[in-house]
């Protein structure tokens, strides 16, 4: 029915059943028709000694948000194929929806906190918890409520001085390039098999750009052709700074005279060895010296590594 513009009454008129009808019951069907296109929020409802239900029309156990009693504390219930509360800001300029949504499709199923352009926070049903932003520029804060900054987590790891400095590595495991001991021209740079000798095990942890590496070499051959200065590598990560590297332990290695002890130098991808004495120039250790069965030699060394 067309509403229909209020009759305005004249005392002593005669009230009849099409005045009445016309201004009365079309204009109350008229209203009705208005207020269940336009507002919906309370059309559904189901209001019980346990429950209250608030729904969008058709069943409120279907599409719905309700606030529940129980033995031992009310719930609030969301309740639908994807229900949802949007909450609208206005703001300078436009208007932003934020939602809050209990999401369940498939192997999905989360509690989502929305931002106009993404989910912002996710709790998943396993108890995961994620914090996400559209911007790699955004972190996560940690401040008391001083809003003094205490750490952050973003894109290049974790920080505790605002940003300025960030761990953003832990790795642990095997070398993905086999570890060597062998000669070259450079220290490093043959891998003719009759100069190369794989490493017992290798290992290194990485923490941010510090890098702790091991390496061992058991009972191995030294063939009496093989030539080049000694050398392990290559390194798990470059070094970033070359500089004096670790003091081997070594079993049966030759030094040859005048020098007495041996040292060894940490290059951007391998370690090279040494030999040196008081008043004698240091001299690259020629693999060759070695030449022989039962050689022993265990390399440990930290460095810093390249971003």
């Amino acid at each position: 029915m067309a509403w229909t513009t209020p009759r305005t009454w004249v005392a002593g008129e005669l009230v009849t059943a099409a005045l009445m009808n016309t201004y009365i019951k079309d204009n109350q069907i008229a209203i009705k028709a208005e207020a269940d296109a336009t507002y919906t929020f309370l059309q559904s409802r189901n209001f019980t000694d346990t429950a209250m239900l608030m729904g969008r029309g058709g069943s409120p156990i279907a599409n719905a948000f309700g606030f529940y009693g129980s033995t031992s504390a009310p719930t609030i219930k969301l309740q639908g194929a994807d229900p949802h509360y949007d909450f609208v800001a206005d703001r300078s300029g436009g208007t932003d929806t934020w939602e809050m949504q209990a999401y369940d499709v498939g192997a999905d199923s989360a509690f989502h906190i929305k931002t106009p352009d993404r989910v912002a926070l996710k709790i998943n049903t396993g108890g995961g918890f994620e914090n996400r932003s559209n911007s790699t520029t955004n972190a996560i804060y940690y401040n008391h409520d001083a809003s003094v900054e205490h750490a952050r987590i973003g894109p290049d790891g974790i920080s505790f001085d605002g940003g300025t400095n960030d761990l953003g590595e832990y790795e642990y495991g095997a070398p993905t390039a086999t570890t060597y001991l062998y000669g070259g021209g450079t220290g490093y740079g043959t891998t003719t098999a009759a100069y190369v000798i794989g490493a017992t095990s290798a290992n290194y942890v990485r923490i941010g750009r510090l890098v702790y590496f091991h390496a061992r070499f058991d009972d191995y051959l030294v063939p009496a052709s093989a030539t080049g200065s000694l050398s392990v590598g290559p390194l798990p990560f470059v070094n970033s700074v070359a500089d004096v590297g670790p003091c081997p332990m070594m079993h049966s290695i030759s030094i040859v005279s005048p020098r007495t002890y041996m040292v060894s130098y940490c290059s951007a991808a391998a370690v090279v060895f040494y030999g040196v004495g008081d008043g004698a120039a240091w001299y690259p250790h020629n693999i060759t010296e070695d030449s022989g069965a039962g050689k022993y030699m265990r390399v440990t060394l930290c460095y810093l590594c390249n971003a």
